[in-house]
């Protein structure tokens, strides 16, 4: 059996025996993290594309985002890091859709992208069994 299974079965053993009365979970889903963001560019996110620096002439994107925009990595790394201090989580769930909607990021910036999210999460909570889902964002870049 592989570590992680270990840490899952251990997890689930201990949540069943009713040892603890609460768990606090850390459930991440849905932050398309674009490692693309400038802070300042120009941007126009009602077509879910990234703030890049050279598009058009809608709003300027702010230090954290931008509404309808993918999530800035500084984000992502803010609110692990502010979770993980205030509110240790007993384990991590993620349900899909780290990587940016940006339709133009090839499979291989998708994967690089993927694995660089995952292990800033895994970074934040290393004694933390971590359980994972793929989202639709992984492999292509719209809602499909």
């Amino acid at each position: 059996m592989c570590k992680e299974t270990d840490a899952i079965d251990a997890l689930y053993t201990t949540l069943m025996s009713g040892a603890r009365p609460s768990y606090n979970i850390l459930h991440i889903s849905d932050l398309n993290v674009d490692y693309n963001y400038v802070e300042g560019a120009r941007s126009d996110c009602s077509d879910l594309v990234a703030v890049k620096q050279n598009m058009g002439l809608m709003s300027l994107g702010w230090e954290y985002g931008n509404e309808n925009c993918d999530t800035p990595s500084l984000t992502v790394s803010e609110i692990l890091t502010s979770v993980n201090s205030v509110y240790p989580p007993d384990f991590v769930l993620i349900t899909g859709a780290l990587v940016s909607r940006d339709p133009s990021l090839t499979l291989a910036q998708r994967t690089a992208s993927f694995d660089t999210t995952l292990n800033s999460i895994k970074t934040r909570f290393p004694t933390v069994p971590i359980i994972l889902a793929l989202g639709n964002t992984e492999f292509s870049g719209t809602n499909s």
